[in-house]
């Protein structure tokens, strides 16, 4: 019993996490990874980020600072890229010619 009031303690945590990263904009993209190389150049540059990134593919929601979770999504897969920041554009992070 006690391990379910744990898990339903989690999840309205994280609602309000997520109700309050809605209320401040969000900066997203579609892209797609062509090589490894370049997922891995994509991590690396989220790392560097103070501000979370999320990478969608489907119904699965990744931390775009996790090299391993991005891999699980792979290569030639369509993804959204979702920036929570203001300002930053995340065509930054996947090297968009302007």
């Amino acid at each position: 019993m006690i391990e379910k009031k744990n898990k339903i303690y989690l999840v309205k945590i994280m609602n309000e996490t997520m109700k309050r990263k809605m209320v401040s904009e969000v900066r997203k993209i579609n892209h797609t990874f062509s090589t490894v190389e370049e997922l891995v150049a994509f991590v690396v540059k989220a790392e560097r980020c103070s501000f979370e990134i999320k990478v969608i593919s489907n119904q699965l929601v990744i931390d775009g600072k996790s090299l391993m979770g991005v891999m699980i999504i792979g290569i030639g897969i369509q993804v959204e890229i979702i920036c929570y920041n203001e300002t930053f554009s995340p065509e930054q992070l996947v090297d968009y010619a302007a």
